[in-house]
């Protein structure tokens, strides 16, 4: 859609982040403004402020928070496994707040987080609302086309059904096997390729991969990653709570070990 450039706000005095959209391309200026509405109704610690939004020289841009850190898909392998949940975890209670205010972001996976260290412990930034839509709303934006990485749509949002939380609670689901396992739920690849497995074929479960993964954690992921949005949990507050769970067995767990 773009590109985010870090640029020295001299009223402010402090970096900031500028995303511009590409040139002659309206659609990517159309998104960039949605973008924009979107995150001026959405405050939370882990979503980046926006400042504003206009157009310079003919180009539209978006000035947003500027965060210092890695993306997930970098920091995940340095992170032990309760990390890696409570980095999901606090992302669940992120998107919950988007999905009270009807907003989805549709394009969860680890580069779209950035890890940062703030007074010492991880923090996680939710980042790139770019396909972010109000729920309800088909999953792509013309018909024909679908926005977003293959390797983290769900089935719904490959062909013309509405988006709802569930979409999210599949993206998350998603981003959180690739945390655990080090590669998306279907592989890389030929697009097609991978479309064709997120709609017909089963990922392998997390327990399967390695024997150290609970196996209540990985029943939870491979919910999240149903094809039917009937069968995921319902909401990301529902996650959320799963998620949390999760870290509590895996503490008690490494209690009864010490």
């Amino acid at each position: 859609m773009g590109r985010v450039y870090r640029a020295w706000d001299r009223v402010g005095r402090r970096f900031v982040a500028i995303k511009l959209a590409r040139k002659q391309d309206s659609q990517a200026a159309s998104r960039l403004f949605a973008e924009a509405r979107l995150l001026a109704r959405v405050r939370h610690p882990n979503i980046r402020a926006v400042d504003h939004a206009g157009v310079a020289a003919g180009r539209p841009f978006l000035v947003l928070e500027w965060v210092e850190g890695e993306t997930l898909s970098v920091a995940a392998p340095k992170l032990d496994l309760r990390s890696r949940l409570r980095v999901a975890l606090e992302l669940a209670g992120a998107l919950e707040l988007c999905h009270g205010l009807g907003v989805l972001h549709r394009d969860l996976k680890p580069a779209n987080v950035l890890i940062c260290r703030q007074g010492g412990r991880l923090h996680p930034f939710l980042i790139d609302f770019g396909i972010a839509r109000a729920a309800g709303e088909p999953g792509g934006t013309q018909p024909g086309i679908v926005y977003g990485t293959p390797a983290y749509l769900a089935p719904e949002q490959i062909g013309a059904s509405p988006a709802d939380e569930r979409t999210d609670v599949y993206g998350l689901g998603a981003l959180l096997f690739e945390t655990v396992a080090g590669f998306p739920p279907f592989g890389q690849g030929e697009p097609a390729k991978v479309l064709r497995r997120v709609l017909l074929e089963d990922p392998p479960r997390l327990s399967e991969l390695d024997p150290a993964v609970p196996a209540s954690l990985s029943e939870l992921v491979a919910r999240c990653l149903a094809k039917e949005p009937a069968e995921r949990l319902p909401s990301m507050a529902a996650l959320g709570q799963a998620l949390a769970r999760s870290l509590a067995e895996l503490a008690e767990g490494s209690r009864a070990v010490g």
